[in-house]
């Protein structure tokens, strides 16, 4: 029971995770474009890893 409220809690998280990370990738304003491409890729990067780790976890919940 506590096992499945902590896999739940951390599916719910990644995937918020993942889309505040698109969120700001698409808000971020930086002066150069070398900048804004870095911040871009950074935050893709975090929300991929959000979504991979989300999905995983919600494999090997529901699976």
């Amino acid at each position: 029971m506590l096992l499945d409220a902590i896999f739940v809690n951390f599916i719910i998280i990644s995937f918020c995770l993942a889309v505040t990370c698109i969120i700001m990738a698409i808000t971020k304003k930086s002066s150069s474009k070398e900048a804004r491409l870095q911040t871009k890729v950074e935050y893709g990067l975090f929300a991929s890893s959000g979504i991979i780790a989300g999905a995983l976890a919600l494999y090997g919940y529901v699976g």
